[in-house]
């Protein structure tokens, strides 16, 4: 098990264009995992495939860092 900090928030990002899924019904990538680890997780779902494109994701996460809502994001595909 790998230890992790309060202070860490993993964030994920789902392409639902490549699943083809229309609905927002559905469990954030890896979402199971980090519940079941008891890790902070933020889960980022898209319609296209051009989230790391989008320049107000990272605005959002830097003024968190900023503000030390989460001093720590660990960011995962």
């Amino acid at each position: 098990m790998v230890e992790r900090s309060q202070a860490q928030l993993i964030v994920s990002f789902d392409n639902l264009s490549n699943v083809n899924d229309a609905g927002l019904a559905r469990d954030s990538w890896g979402y199971d995992f980090f519940r079941d680890e008891g890790w902070s997780h933020l889960g980022v779902l898209n319609f296209k495939a051009n989230w790391y494109r989008d320049d107000g994701c990272s605005i959002i996460f830097k003024s968190w860092k900023k503000k030390v809502f989460f001093p720590v994001l660990i960011m995962l595909p």
